[in-house]
């Protein structure tokens, strides 16, 4: 299968974030509600793949806000392809990733931890503990 990386601007992210959303996490959100610097997208021939929402603190370092597989790919080789597709983007574009998952979604932190991000600290909020994870281009 070939996989495609797309850069998008947040008013076409804006266009299909609300579906994107509930396919991902099973639950509504306004299009409204994201305030990201970009998406990227992964496709293929026939459609969506994945996606990550990005959010530029400064120029060297993007926090990977939102993000997920669908079902065309969720829980399939495929998944951890679009994951590695992002992060090595991000890490090409910038000296610090950052991100935060939730600490009872183990394939995502060991897909975190894979691609060479690693756990610097936690927050707990609203009773959930979140895992914030780093990663740091070597000089």
């Amino acid at each position: 299968m070939n996989l495609y990386l797309d850069k998008i601007t947040p008013a076409q992210w804006r266009e299909i974030s609300a579906n994107a959303h509930r396919v991902s996490f099973g639950s509504n959100r306004d299009e409204d509600m994201d305030r990201i610097n970009y998406a990227l997208i992964i496709r293929n021939d026939s459609g969506l793949c994945s996606y990550a929402t990005i959010v530029e603190p400064d120029r060297d370092s993007a926090y990977m806000q939102h993000g997920g597989a669908f079902p065309n790919i969720e829980k399939t080789i495929y998944s951890v392809r679009c994951y590695f597709m992002v992060t090595n983007y991000l890490k090409e574009h910038y000296k610090t990733i950052s991100t935060r998952i939730v600490n009872t979604n183990t394939p995502m932190i060991n897909l975190a931890h894979a691609a060479e991000l690693l756990i610097n600290g936690v927050d707990c909020v609203d009773g959930d503990i979140f895992l914030n994870l780093f990663w740091k281009r070597k000089a």
